[in-house]
């Protein structure tokens, strides 16, 4: 397992623009906040980067064709195709988007109504939960419960805190009822992992 904990990659706009001139490659768009939303290709693109750095081969032609990639990847999966198609009162702006998602990663451990998001964002709670679900696919709460459930994943994997502990950073009400809620998303834990009772 990697120590990689984050990576930071600056793609300039004029990449962006060139990937998308490629034959059936995405149109150039803006990019959707999906802070908090695991994304398995980036982990293994920047896991795959790491002997570069370590090497000291930062500067290798290689990572040229691994940008067009990363381009491409975002371009595809990341774009943030709502603006042209919805009005502001049914869609979220990026910053909306990225201040209710800040909002909810930073107060992961804490019961807080959608409310508090919705406030975030700047919206009345009903306007804020139709245009989050109208970007993100999700309501805030399924949304929400996700990324719980992604963060103590990484947890488990980790084997460093009991049980207890990772259900309270979580959010979660107790012990009994992240295993419960955990064991319906997620199903049987996979090899490797604790066993969750």
């Amino acid at each position: 397992m990697s120590d990689l904990e984050s990576l930071a990659f600056y793609l300039p706009r004029s990449l962006f623009r060139e990937v998308a001139a490629f034959p059936r490659a995405p149109d150039e768009t803006g990019l959707r906040c999906r802070r908090g939303e695991h994304d398995d290709i980036m982990r293994h693109i920047g896991a795959a980067l790491l002997p570069f750095f370590e090497d000291g081969n930062a500067g290798s032609p290689a990572l040229q064709h691994i940008a067009v990639a990363i381009c491409a990847h975002l371009l595809q999966h990341h774009g943030d195709r709502s603006a042209g198609a919805c009005s502001a009162a049914v869609g979220l702006s990026v910053w909306q988007e990225k201040a209710a998602k800040d909002f909810m990663i930073d107060n992961l451990g804490e019961d807080f109504p959608i409310a508090a998001a919705a406030s975030a964002a700047g919206l009345a709670t009903r306007e804020f939960v139709d245009g989050f679900k109208s970007v993100t696919g999700q309501t805030p709460s399924q949304w929400l419960m996700r990324h719980r459930i992604g963060r103590a994943k990484q947890y488990l994997a980790e084997r460093i805190l009991p049980i207890s502990e990772i259900a309270t950073r979580c959010g979660f009400t107790n012990e009994e009822h992240f295993v419960r809620v955990f064991r319906r998303i997620v199903g049987a834990t996979q090899s490797g992992r604790r066993s969750l009772h």
